[in-house]
């Protein structure tokens, strides 16, 4: 049986939601310089470390996430195991790829390093978002750039709307790129990997009208303060 990852447990929901937030909190205060295609292309694979915005603070919260993460990562690993013809039905993970996924690396660096590799996209994202925001006239709003970046994240190809990011559990999004980090962390993700996801990033962010989206964010944020008073 193919490993449920749509039934997580809650714990491994805040540890999802911890990471994430871990890491677009330090980002505001020390985003990448990234203001070309170019440029976010070339961030998105190039390494990574700890002196990457957020790189520190996020240690203690990646660590937490894998703990939680590794039952369910062992849960799919053990699955590939059977044979290659049960590979390729994995949605993460194909036949060729099989003796990858297999090899005795241990569970929680497999993870480690998909859930850092995640945090350096997360942040990429968020500072190109910041940046395209400030070209176009609008200071950015923290919480906008944060709820564009998980939704493109998470789906790139969903068309962005408002009330939904308004309204969207935080927990439930975060807990979609945790996911995505435990599928990589089984599977392989290799450059051109990065680099597909990258492009559909790029070009979900080109479909955005970022002045109107600003607009219409504040309408719904001075929206929903007011409710409480009526």
């Amino acid at each position: 049986m193919i490993p449920n990852f749509r039934a997580v447990p809650q714990q491994l929901n805040d540890r999802s939601r911890a990471v994430v937030d871990s890491a677009l909190d330090r980002v505001f205060a020390e985003p990448y310089a990234v203001a070309t295609p170019e440029e976010f292309e070339r961030l998105m694979v190039e390494h990574h470390g700890s002196h990457s915005p957020g790189g520190l603070a996020s240690a203690g919260a990646i660590a937490a996430f894998v703990r939680s993460a590794t039952p369910m990562a062992e849960r799919a690993l053990k699955f590939t195991k059977v044979g290659s013809n049960a590979a390729g039905k994995l949605p993460f993970v194909g036949t060729k790829a099989l003796k990858y996924a297999v090899m005795a690396i241990p569970v929680a660096m497999s993870l480690t390093s998909s859930a850092r590799r995640g945090v350096h996209e997360l942040q990429v994202l968020a500072s190109y978002l910041i940046h395209r925001f400030r070209a176009a006239g609008v200071e950015p709003d923290r919480s906008l750039v944060r709820a564009l970046t998980i939704a493109i994240t998470v789906d790139p190809d969903r068309r962005i709307d408002v009330d939904v990011l308004g309204t969207k559990s935080a927990g439930r999004t975060s807990a979609g790129l945790g996911g995505q980090w435990i599928f990589r962390s089984v599977g392989t993700d290799s450059r051109t990997a990065v680099l597909t996801r990258a492009d559909r990033q790029l070009a979900a962010i080109e479909r955005l009208d970022l002045r109107d989206l600003a607009e219409r964010w504040s309408r719904e944020r001075r929206t929903i303060d007011v409710e409480p008073n009526d």
